[in-house]
């Protein structure tokens, strides 16, 4: 063998050695740990000795009992052999349990790696994934406690038990043992209460179901919470279908089978049985099913059962008051604020009551909110650069094909979002969803509370009016936040429920659990609050939902959303054709919602939000809150009051004072510097100097009294047709140039100075007349070359004249000697321009006898003006005439009669 050969050889042996010896040391380390945990691990045998259950007992906040959970033995329990369960029973369980059942030695390896890195790094395991056997170990061999070197224990048990017992049994002792709910333990007990047959008589579809159930009963109740039981049954026939179980045709021929579900035992004697079975939820959560019984434990929880008593009484009383208009059924739950605590919840108005599903806890059911949720699209744009004082068109819109209308079928035009939100309009809303995008609206919707909504891609712009579904208690839960200042406080919420944004705190249901001893197993401690919304943007969003004088249009005075002497910030919301109809609303200290409607989804008869669920609201609000402290919502640092203009939002100027628009002036909100606080001046007014006569752009050509500043606006582009016919008129882009061209004319063309006139006859005088804007003209005649009286001629004619007859003038009965015409033109502004021309008279001479008499000569009739419209439109210029010819010295002129002046237009 070659030296190098000899080296490999040596290198294989001391690999191998080094394996063995590792291998040994792990085995010998597992060993170890057996034996260090055997010393206190109960004996498996002690499952067929085991202790009785301890009676259980929940209670309000102030020690009020609210249920006692009975032994289950005296309950519902009947052991079965394992052949007396159905294959499909068995499959069912097997596939939603523990899939690798018969071949895993009873623990999952993968588990427990996962429960010890949970226990370091959090300080107690945060997911299960158990096997049966484990199962069976926890609930019958173990306590409550969840920590890591507990789910050692309960795996060596696993262990133990699988080499004691075959699977069969193991199997068999599961299904006799674990709870699947409304007292039922054991699969035999739970076929009786749920479908009234044995469990042999199980079908696939109800096998499926029963399957379910045992991971958390409470939640998963088919008769509180059947749409969950579904979809966990969903699961199961999905986890047969991956086993190989059951074919896909026969899961889907199972789902699609209606639930046959016997109808639930009435008749309960427990306080407020929806929070109670929402409470063991929790429980059975935190500690295992089994522990509610066998460690006797008291659960206070965060009810103040007083509180509880007047929301039922209060809504009771509403609902009968609208029973008439088909509304049957109410929820209610009311949240402290600043600990996330729970005080009370109403999941309907009554659980006995099978006519209105009344075991339904409608708290927990999702359903449309309505308008419940502009709040959180308000907030979004908050944080975009939107402030209370920006303004929003409430018109007719198209957001590409869709349409939405206003609850009462009016437009406002430009309303500020202050007024919008308080007044709930709905296509300001839809604007403002469409400017932040409706991601960011659904992440701050899920950032603050709500944990549905979760296919952004189902939604589309009507979902801040409500198009989609939530739970009343987690958007109450989210109203706390915005009365906590933006600040959530509760429970942690489970690590896998947190991803994707969803909020990180869950409400608080329980305050403190002991065991029979009077250990404490678990107490609440509120922890530090987490800001899931800046403060600012909330304290903003709280000014409008608390502003009364801005919700008044639609509400009314003395409305439903008013509390006496103490501040509220409350929104309503109400869906299509008055299905839901809600109301949230919380002061520093309460957040109360409630929801009002039919659990089946019946249609009302106008119930919308303020008149059913906002006058629970207020009974609710006024009776818990009277006598306490009046609390004021405080004004964070960085949000700050200032002037604005009114339409713009923008920092004012003159302009925005002076203008008369509807719309007009300057006033004053709450800004968040830096964020929303408008820094620059307003640009959408503008001063424009205009011609009086017509409201165009000046010209040099405009008289000083021709001219005029206006204030204009420009509205955004979509909107300036509507804001020209509805008082919001955009600069002009013309000039006047049509009415002002420079040209002035008071010209008298005959008689001219050089004419020789005889007095006595009536005397044409010709001329043109002519001035931008025209509007009438005036001939008059004075003696001497400097009159100090003048006789009119022709008196404020109407007509422009261009080389034509101006006037008649008769000098019969006048003296020889000079005499001067003088021409007055006038625009409709009262600008004149003035011509004068001084001719002379002469006497006739004297009459020589003949003997015939002189022929008359024929008068001359005066040429037709050229009419002209009103002052306040473009005048045209007449066309030119022949000058008419002076008549000549006449010993006896014939009278010529004076035209007719046409009256001036009243305009």
């Amino acid at each position: 063998m070659s030296a190098r050969a000899y080296v490999v050889m040596r290198i294989i042996f001391t690999l191998l050695a080094l394996a063995v010896f590792a291998a040994a040391l792990g085995f010998a380390g597992v060993m170890g740990l057996y034996a260090y945990y055997a010393r206190d691990l109960p004996d498996p045998g002690a499952l067929a000795n085991r202790s009785l259950f301890q009676t259980a007992r929940i209670l309000d906040r102030n020690g009020k009992l609210l249920e006692e959970l009975v032994d289950p033995e005296g309950g519902r329990r009947t052991l079965v052999t394992l052949d007396k369960v159905p294959v499909v029973m068995r499959d069912a369980t097997i596939a939603a349990e523990d899939s690798s059942f018969y071949d895993n030695p009873g623990f999952d390896a993968r588990a427990i790696v996962r429960a010890f890195y949970q226990w370091a790094r959090y300080g107690s395991p945060q997911s299960g994934a158990s096997t049966i056997t484990q199962q069976l170990v926890k609930n019958t061999l173990l306590g409550p406690e969840q920590t890591g070197e507990r789910k050692a224990k309960e795996a060596f048990l696993a262990i133990e038990l699988t080499r004691r017992y075959s699977k069969d049994q193991i199997l068999q002792m599961y299904l006799n043992e674990i709870n699947y709910g409304n007292r039922a333990y054991g699969i035999e007990a739970a076929a009786e209460t749920y479908f009234g047959k044995p469990a042999q008589g199980l079908t696939l579809a109800e096998a499926s179901l029963l399957a379910g159930l045992p991971q958390a009963p409470a939640y998963y109740d088919p008769y509180e919470n059947l749409p969950a039981a579904q979809e966990r049954q969903r699961y199961v026939l999905e986890q047969m279908v991956r086993t190989r179980a059951i074919t896909q045709a026969q899961a889907e021929q199972a789902l699609a089978a209606p639930p046959s579900l016997k109808p639930r035992s009435v008749g309960r004697s427990t306080q407020a049985p929806h929070f109670v079975s929402y409470v063991r939820q929790q429980v059975e959560e935190q500690f295992g099913t089994e522990a509610l019984f066998r460690s006797g434990l008291q659960i206070t929880t965060t009810l103040d059962l007083d509180w509880q008593n007047a929301a039922t009484r209060v809504a009771r009383e509403r609902i009968q008051a609208v029973k008439g208009r088909n509304a049957n059924n109410a929820a209610v739950v009311s949240i402290k604020p600043e600990t996330g605590e729970i005080l009370a919840m109403l999941g309907s108005v009554n659980f006995d009551d099978p006519s209105i599903d009344g075991q339904v806890n409608v708290a927990l059911a999702e359903r449309q909110p309505g308008s419940a949720l502009k709040p959180f699209t308000y907030l979004t744009a908050f944080g975009k650069g939107w402030s209370p004082a920006t303004v929003l068109m409430d018109l007719p819109t198209d957001f590409n094909g869709y349409r939405p209308n206003n609850f009462d079928d009016r437009f406002r035009g430009p309303v500020s979002v202050r007024s919008a939100l308080a007044q709930s309009l709905n296509i300001p809303a839809v604007e403002a969803l469409q400017f932040v995008g409706i991601p960011d609206m659904l992440a701050t919707v899920h950032r603050l509370g709500v944990t549905s909504l979760r296919q952004p891609e189902r939604y589309g712009l009507s979902v801040t009016l409500g198009g989609g579904e939530v739970r009343l208690l987690d958007l109450t839960y989210a109203y706390a936040a915005l009365a906590n200042g933006g600040r959530q406080v509760g429970t942690p919420a489970p690590t896998e429920r947190r991803q994707g944004g969803f909020r990180a705190m869950d409400p608080v249901s329980i305050l403190k659990v002991t065991d029979s001893g009077g250990k404490v197993l678990y107490q609440y401690q509120p922890p530090q609050p987490l800001e899931v919304a800046d403060p600012r943007l909330v304290y903003q969003v709280t000014s409008v939902l608390s502003d009364n004088a801005a919700r008044l249009p639609t509400y009314g005075a003395n409305n439903a959303l008013e509390l006496n002497g103490r501040p509220a910030a409350v929104k309503t919301g109400t869906t299509n054709n008055y299905v839901d109809a809600w109301t949230v609303g919380y002061t520093p200290d309460l957040v109360t919602g409630v929801w009002v409607g039919n659990t089946r989804g019946g249609a009302m008869q106008e119930v919308g939000g303020s008149l059913g669920a906002g006058a629970i609201w207020n009974g609710f609000m006024e009776e818990v809150l009277r006598g306490t402290p009046v609390k004021q919502f405080q004004r964070p640092s960085g949000v700050v009051e200032a002037e604005v203009c009114a339409l713009s939002t923008l920092l004012p100027t003159q302009e925005c004072r002076d203008a008369q628009t509807p719309v007009r002036g300057t006033v004053k909100d709450l800004f968040v510097e830096s964020v929303n606080l408008p820094t620059k001046p307003d640009t959408w007014y503008q001063r424009v100097e205009v011609c009086v006569v017509n409201g165009k752009r000046v010209t040099p050509l405009v008289p000083a009294n021709g001219r005029e500043q206006r204030v204009f606006v420009q509205l955004p582009e979509p909107y300036r047709t509507w804001g020209e016919a509805n008082g919001y008129p955009a600069p002009p882009t013309e000039a006047c140039d049509d009415v002002y061209k420079g040209e002035r004319r008071a010209e008298i063309d005959g008689p001219r100075p050089a004419d020789r006139l005889v007095a006595g006859g009536d005397l044409q005088v010709v001329g043109s007349v002519w001035i931008d804007d025209f509007a009438e003209y005036s001939l008059d005649i004075g003696p001497g070359a400097a009159p100090s009286a003048w006789t009119v001629l022709t008196d404020r004619r109407t007509q422009a004249v261009d080389k034509a007859l101006l006037g008649i003038w008769p000098t019969a009965n006048l003296q020889p000697g000079p005499y001067t015409l003088r021409l007055r033109v006038s625009d409709s502004l009262g600008n004149v321009v003035e011509g004068q021309q001084t001719v002379t008279l002469v006497a006739p001479p004297t009459p020589t006898p003949a003997p015939t008499a002189s022929p008359v000569p024929t008068a001359v009739a005066p040429p037709t003006a050229t009419p002209v419209p009103a002052a306040a439109a473009t005048p045209t210029r007449p066309a030119a005439q022949p000058p008419a010819t002076p008549p000549g010295p006449t010993p006896t002129p014939a009278a010529t009669p004076r035209p007719t002046v046409p009256p001036k237009p009243s305009g």
